[in-house]
């Protein structure tokens, strides 16, 4: 009994260390740019901060600014959590677009290879799909300084980012005239859930330096 109270408070005191760990690897005070009052100077005072920072290379301050602004919600957002709301929402969104395009290419005539690869994609889409009502969850339950729901949310939303980027790895494997087809897609879907990611991390005011984005995804092509 002394033995297993042992292994459980050592357990305990691992996960400890590894969040205090985490939270210090790459942390930084999340303050908004001066915004002068108005909601579009707000949503660009946010872009800045959320992709200046190395761990969000694949992301730029003027696509998070064009596609937040997408959503006619980000007009009344003046937090970084209602924008990850928005960019949560907006996610799930391409997701569910993308996931309709790769159903509509499974209904032509296609290779065996690529209809595999196709429903491996909308299988992913569901992940993200659902991944995304559960960091919508969390977004909307945290509280400044709670260290564990501040590592949930940036684990939440690296998933969301990894769901989304498997089904752009399986589209190298499909033939040409399906990626051709549906890349525009499966970019949309990686970069609206890079930016949920990004705006997670701003709400909470912490970099995640060991995820990152995936350096092998090309989400320029």
């Amino acid at each position: 009994m002394a033995a297993s109270t042992t292994t459980v408070a050592s357990s305990g005191s691992a996960r400890t260390v590894l969040l205090v760990l985490f939270l210090a690897a790459c942390f930084h005070a999340a303050v908004p740019k001066a915004a002068g009052g108005d909601s579009s100077d707000l949503v660009a005072g946010h872009c800045a901060n959320a992709t200046r920072d190395f761990c969000h290379m694949h992301l730029t301050s003027k696509y998070c600014v064009s596609t937040l602004r997408s959503h006619t919600r980000s007009a009344r957002a003046q937090t970084p959590r209602e924008l990850a709301l928005v960019a949560i929402d907006l996610a799930r969104r391409g997701a569910a677009a993308a996931d309709a395009k790769a159903a509509g290419a499974l209904e032509r005539k296609i290779s065996e290879e690529d209809a595999r690869s196709l429903r491996y994609c909308r299988s992913d889409y569901v992940a993200v799909a659902r991944l995304a009502a559960m960091c919508r969850g969390l977004v909307e339950a945290y509280s400044p300084g709670d260290g564990m729901r501040m590592y949930y949310n940036v684990e939440c939303a690296t998933k969301l980012v990894h769901a989304a980027t498997n089904c752009g790895h399986l589209a190298r494997f499909v033939g040409a005239e399906s990626e051709a087809a549906l890349r525009k897609e499966f970019i949309d879907v990686a970069r609206r859930t890079a930016l949920v990611k990004a705006m997670v991390e701003l709400m909470i005011g912490v970099e995640d330096p060991i995820e990152g984005f995936e350096d092998d995804f090309d989400y320029d092509a």
